[in-house]
C-alpha cells in the first residue's frame, strides 16, 4: 500500500473506532440507569478488572497489554462521567504519587479534589462531599502509613480498592547538575532514595535542586536533572481507594488486612 492509501485506511478506520465507542457508551449509560433505578453503585472495580482481562486476552500486538489500559482507562472514565458527575478527594497537592494513582484508577475524565491531610480525605468522602478517596496505604520501602490504618479505627468507610503504584523520582532545578550543593526531599523522598540520603550531607550554597515525582505539575516547567534517582530495585507504593459502598455487592463485609 501507499503512504496515501495507508493514511486513508487510517481514517476509515477512525470513523468506525468513533461510531463503536459511541455504540459502546450507549449500553454503559443504559447499564448506569438500570443500576440506578435497582438502587446501585454506579462504578464497580471488579467489573472493571474484567474488562481489563477481557481486553488483555484478545490482544495479539503490537499494541502492548499497558498501552491498552491506558486507552480502555480514558474510554471507562468518559463514560463513567457521563453516568454521574463523581468527585475523588486524594491526599494533595497536585501531581504526588497518590493523584497519580487516582489518575490510574478513574481516568482525566472526572473532577478531582485534592486535600492536605489523609483525615481531610477521609472527613470529604464521609460528608459525601467526595464520592471516592485516594490514600497512601502502603509503600515498600516505609511499610505500612499507620495513620491511614488509624483513621478507619473511627470512620465507616471501606477500602474499595488497592492501586499499585510505581514509584519513581527525579531531580528538578533551574541549574546545571554541577552546581548542586544543597537538595531538598521530603520525608519519604529521602527514604527512597540514595541521592536524597547523601544530599543531607551537602553545604548549603545559594543553588539548590528539589526531589520531586516522576509527574510534576501541569504547567510547571522544570529542567530535569536526573530521572529514577531512587535506590535502584524496585520500589511501589500501594494507595488505597475509600468508599461507602462494598467493593464486591452481595459478598459481605469487606476484608481488611
Amino acid at each position: 500500500m501507499s503512504l496515501l492509501e495507508h493514511r486513508q485506511a487510517i481514517d476509515a478506520l477512525d470513523a468506525d473506532i468513533v461510531r463503536l465507542l459511541n455504540e459502546r457508551t450507549r449500553h454503559v449509560l443504559e447499564i448506569g440507569a438500570i443500576k440506578t433505578r435497582h438502587g446501585q453503585e454506579i462504578y464497580a472495580p471488579h467489573r472493571e478488572r474484567a474488562v481489563f482481562q477481557k481486553v488483555f486476552r484478545h490482544n495479539q500486538g503490537p499494541i502492548t497489554n499497558e498501552g491498552l489500559r491506558a486507552i480502555y482507562r480514558e474510554i471507562m472514565s468518559c463514560a463513567l462521567s457521563l453516568e454521574r458527575s463523581l468527585t475523588i478527594a486524594y491526599l494533595g497537592p497536585e501531581a504526588t504519587f497518590t493523584h497519580q494513582a487516582a489518575l490510574r484508577r478513574f481516568g482525566a475524565s472526572l473532577a478531582y479534589a485534592p486535600q492536605r491531610t489523609i483525615a481531610d480525605v477521609f472527613n470529604e468522602v464521609s460528608r459525601q462531599q467526595a464520592d471516592y478517596g485516594v490514600v497512601p496505604v502502603e509503600n515498600s520501602t516505609e511499610g505500612v502509613v499507620t495513620h491511614t490504618l488509624d483513621m478507619f479505627v473511627d470512620s465507616d468507610l471501606k477500602i474499595v480498592s488497592q492501586i499499585v503504584l510505581k514509584i519513581s523520582h527525579c531531580l528538578a532545578a533551574k541549574g546545571r547538575c554541577e552546581d548542586i550543593r544543597k537538595l531538598y526531599v521530603s520525608g519519604l523522598d529521602s527514604a527512597q532514595s540514595a541521592s536524597g540520603r547523601s544530599g543531607r550531607d551537602q553545604l548549603e550554597r545559594p543553588f539548590s535542586r528539589v526531589g520531586c515525582e516522576g509527574k510534576t505539575r501541569s504547567g510547571h516547567h522544570r529542567r530535569t536533572g536526573g530521572r529514577a534517582i531512587q535506590d535502584p530495585y524496585p520500589r511501589a507504593g500501594h494507595p488505597g481507594q475509600l468508599g461507602q459502598c462494598d467493593p464486591f455487592p452481595g459478598s459481605g463485609p469487606p476484608m481488611r488486612s
